[in-house]
């Protein structure tokens, strides 16, 4: 009811938006609310589970982002595990917060095949590069009783692996960021999400800078590629499709 006279308050007739503000105010006083109170009302927080392979740092940071993004929604991370997160918490106005979550599962579970797939490849790729360094390898540590040969050359694929994945998919999340029409948010809404936000204990994410290799790089590239042929969840009114594919 206070909302709604609150919005006939700016009508453009004087008489009829003088009465609306009138018996706001009235409705305020006896409820004991005040205007910020009335409008953060507004606001709300929906909670997702992040899928189990996407949990690490960079790549659950960036599925929230592009999700925020295209709905005009804030969010922070939770349940740290690790080195990832467990839960995403979408803030903002009520109306929108569903139709996010409903988006975030549909494109993590896409994430997810992506990157399964994309691992099968790449370990592929890399036990064969790791393979054709094994003469070197053994003329290296063949005769170092402290190195088991075979752990070092299993740990070298599945490290070389995991980091050519990481950078595949941050390839294939910022082809699909790429798609998204970011959504116009007032600054009253901004505002009170920012006001919401503040209930909640906010530490700054910091990422690590380091070397890229030629191998990651070219994952990276080859993310981009076939995410920019992938999927299209955000296309139209005001950056936001359900139509889910292409």
């Amino acid at each position: 009811r206070i909302k709604k006279l609150m919005a006939l308050s700016h009508s453009a007739n004087p008489n009829e938006a003088a009465v609306a503000l009138s018996q706001a105010q009235k409705l305020m006083q006896r409820n004991h609310l005040t205007v910020k109170e009335v409008m953060l009302s507004d606001i709300g927080e929906e909670r997702a589970d992040v899928l189990s392979p996407l949990r690490e740092r960079r790549l659950s940071i960036r599925l929230g982002m592009i999700i925020a993004n295209a709905f005009g929604l804030d969010y922070l991370m939770s349940d740290q595990s690790g080195s990832g997160f467990r839960t995403i918490i979408f803030i903002g106005p009520k109306d929108r917060l569903e139709s996010a979550v409903y988006v975030f599962t549909i494109l993590s579970r896409e994430a997810a095949n992506v990157k399964k797939d994309a691992s099968k490849e790449i370990r592929n790729k890399v036990k064969a590069s790791v393979m054709e360094s094994l003469p070197e390898l053994r003329r290296r540590y063949g005769m170092d009783l402290f190195v088991d040969l075979d752990s070092l050359v299993s740990r070298m694929i599945s490290s070389n692996t995991r980091k050519q994945v990481a950078f595949y998919m941050s390839g294939w999340l910022e082809a699909i960021s790429e798609k998204v029409t970011k959504f116009a948010v007032a600054d009253n809404e901004r505002m009170m999400i920012e006001e919401y936000k503040g209930r909640y204990d906010q530490r700054t994410i910091r990422s690590r800078r380091r070397y890229v290799n030629s191998a990651e790089a070219s994952a990276y590239r080859s993310g981009v590629a076939n995410g920019r042929d992938s999927l299209s969840l955000f296309r139209g009114v005001k950056g936001i499709d359900h139509e889910l594919l292409e």
